[in-house]
């Protein structure tokens, strides 16, 4: 089973406007995207390890907006089988 995790950036309190904007369309970025993704592979398992767990991580970015990181997937033929694409 695929887990999915999100990391978000902190809340700026810097009175950066622009900043704080940024910050807060990034994590409703990767929130929104987290839950697509967590929707479409959460039941997926690995054919030769099927008792093991992997996780994708959605990680909100200022510069890239939603990066992607496939975390403890029990091999590479698995982890190089989920497809994840994000459209900019």
């Amino acid at each position: 089973m695929i887990r999915v995790e999100t990391r978000l950036l902190p809340n700026s309190s810097s009175k950066d406007i622009m900043s704080s904007i940024t910050t807060q369309a990034a994590n409703a970025a990767a929130k929104e995207f987290a839950k697509t993704v967590e929707a479409k592979v959460k039941t997926f398992k690995c054919e030769k390890h099927p008792s093991t767990g992997s996780t994708i991580r959605i990680i909100a970015d200022k510069k890239e907006i939603i990066k992607i990181d496939k975390n403890s997937f029990c091999c590479k033929e698995f982890a190089d089988s989920i497809q994840i694409n994000v459209k900019r």
